[in-house]
């Protein structure tokens, strides 16, 4: 199930602010791609909320300068998937 999915069944009254801070992350990783940690996957970064159970993966195309965000994970789920 999607965040926004699960927010919007079980906690509707959370999904604006998540949502909100999500975003406010990634504009976070554009200015400054190397603020997340390494990530547990081969040449992916991660960045974790603060504040919220839930994890940025991502990569740097480092030709192009590009950003690709891959997925955004809840802490509790396991990833890499063995």
């Amino acid at each position: 199930m999607e965040i926004k999915d699960y927010l919007k069944r079980y906690y509707p009254s959370y999904l604006q602010a998540t949502q909100l801070q999500i975003k406010q992350r990634i504009k976070t990783i554009i200015k400054n791609p190397y603020i997340g940690r390494l990530g547990r996957a081969a040449s992916t970064r991660e960045l974790i909320f603060t504040n919220l159970p839930y994890f940025i993966i991502y990569e740097i195309n480092e030709d192009n300068q590009e950003i690709f965000i891959l997925n955004i994970l809840h802490t509790a789920m396991q990833y890499p998937k063995i």
